[in-house]
């Protein structure tokens, strides 16, 4: 089991003079989703980040930021000067002198600022070529986020264990006790008829039967019944290497529905303080799934 939050840090220098520097953290969300950071000239490469990150990551917001350098060799191969083109700007600008008699000397930085004189728009093509060079400092930086994910996901995993084992034994309390919900509706409802001057025997077969009725819908074993089923898939699935933070927050959905209904179903005086505390061990838990991949 991992957590959505981490960070992760990955670097590596191509032999074509070319670094990769990558930085990634996460967060967690319902869904996956990217914020990803690249030089202007290397927009090309956005593509391959999210497919590597997406084949390794499932859940969870994820910033990257990717800075690139270059050294001098890959500067020496890459710059290019169009030699032909700048002596005929060179030419030109002479004739334009000569023709109408303009003063001044034509410097060289006037003709390499002239358009298409340096190319320097390599850095687009010539980063896709050092992709597996990128797919390295990526999944370098990933290496590093999932372990953090990771020892963040065995305390959270830890912590859900122990309160999961705090819901089970609330429910323990609250079986016994809606077992007894019949009689103590029984003993009520002949009490409330004697104080109202009315005698039935309790085995008057009216008696009989509204307890049956009660029983009936005060009934929570199935419920409970439910509640021990879910707690064992709940166990099983933190328990598991794969994502299963959308099946832990369906499977609290779940338990949050059946301890309402044992709160509906069960009206007694004992039973309701220990909903009240079940449901606020289940927020604690609701909270902890959030942040689970």
């Amino acid at each position: 089991m991992k957590s959505m939050t981490g960070y992760g840090f990955g670097e590596q220098r191509c032999s074509s003079g070319v670094t990769f520097t990558v930085e990634m953290s996460s967060v967690n969300k319902k869904n996956l989703d990217f914020r990803i950071s690249l030089p202007k000239d290397a927009l090309q490469l956005e593509p391959v980040i999210r497919q590597i990150s997406s084949k390794r990551i499932s859940r969870g917001f994820i910033t990257v930021r990717v800075d690139i350098s270059t050294d001098e060799s890959f500067l020496k191969q890459s710059v290019k000067i169009n030699d032909s083109l700048a002596k005929v700007y060179y030419n030109k600008i002479k004739s334009l002198q000569e023709k109408n008699d303009i003063p001044g000397a034509v410097e060289i930085s006037d003709i390499i600022n002239l358009p298409g004189v340096v190319d320097d728009s390599f850095e687009g093509s010539e980063f896709m070529k050092n992709e597996d060079c990128l797919a390295t400092a990526l999944n370098s930086a990933i290496d590093k986020l999932t372990e953090m994910r990771s020892k963040e996901g065995e305390s959270l995993c830890k912590d859900l264990e122990k309160r999961i084992s705090i819901l089970e034994s609330v429910a323990g309390k609250i079986q016994p006790l809606a077992e007894k919900i019949p009689q103590l509706q029984k003993e009520q409802l002949l009490k409330r008829l004697e104080d109202n001057g009315l005698q039935l025997n309790s085995n008057d077969e009216r008696v009989h039967r509204e307890i049956v009725i009660f029983a009936d819908r005060s009934d929570v074993t199935e419920e409970l019944t439910r509640l021990k089923s879910h707690f064992k898939q709940f166990r099983e699935f933190i328990r598991k290497p794969e994502p299963c933070g959308r099946s832990l927050d369906f499977l609290t959905q779940e338990i949050q529905r059946e301890i309402s209904t044992i709160g509906n179903k069960a009206l007694h005086g004992e039973v309701s303080p220990l909903v009240v505390e079940f449901k606020t061990e289940l927020e604690k838990i609701r909270e902890q799934v959030q942040n689970i991949e």
